[in-house]
């Protein structure tokens, strides 16, 4: 018996994936609503750091479904999360692979959710491993042309230091948006054919814990930028 079989058994679940969306919107709260806000970079991390949370977390629950017997599909698509985090795949990867083996279309790199959330990991990466580089990454260009910057390409002087520039609220917020909409689209993938066996409060139980990520207002703002 390994040694993480006695809470498989006791059905431990810890919601700290929740938790940690919940710190990255506390921190949105903190940024002002215009000009530079430090606590951005603080809301980018968390939320990428919720979604690595939720992705494990989400291979525990439906891996213990093999105890029920009720769900060997589910069961079988948690052991093969559990196993890639064992082979420490990348985070992007696993989100990817798990919309390939729930109902549903495989996500699409070039649009939401999974496109805003690469990039989120792209940011968060560079935020938490910086480098050295003289000039922005490729893959800023996808800030400012979605106008998640502090200040638009055209300006007369533009601050140097680019990473400063996604020290914005809308940035702070985008952050957030992208962890809660890919999660959510994993969960709503529950609902569908895989649960037909009748397990119990699978889909009800992720869903209520994060039903509130559906319209907090500090990622979804009613504007145009809602979309990305």
């Amino acid at each position: 018996m390994s040694l993480a079989a006695p809470y498989y058994k006791e059905g431990v679940y810890y919601h700290g994936a929740n938790k940690f969306l919940l710190l990255a919107a506390l921190a949105v709260d903190r940024c002002d609503d215009t000009g530079f806000a430090l606590d951005a970079h603080v809301a980018q991390i968390m939320a990428a750091v919720s979604a690595e949370a939720f992705i494990d977390e989400f291979a525990f629950v439906l891996s213990s479904l093999r105890l029920s017997n009720k769900a060997p599909d589910l069961a079988r698509i948690g052991s093969i999360l559990e196993q890639m985090e064992t082979s420490r795949v990348q985070v992007t990867e696993k989100f990817s692979i798990a919309s390939q083996l729930l109902p549903g279309a495989p996500f699409d790199p070039g649009s939401p959710p999974f496109q805003s959330f690469s990039q989120l990991i792209k940011l968060r990466n560079f935020l938490a491993h910086p480098k050295v580089v003289s000039k922005p990454p490729g893959w800023f260009s996808y800030f400012v042309s979605n106008g998640l910057v502090v200040q638009k390409p055209d300006e007369e002087h533009v601050l140097p230091k680019w990473t400063a520039q996604l020290q914005n609220k809308r940035c702070a917020s985008w952050a957030c948006r992208a962890t809660a909409r890919i999660i959510l689209d994993l969960i709503s993938r529950l609902h569908e054919p895989c649960n037909k066996n009748n397990v119990p409060g699978v889909h009800q139980m992720l869903l209520r814990t994060w039903e509130w990520a559906k319209t907090d207002h500090r990622m979804w703002t009613g504007q145009a930028s809602d979309r990305i």
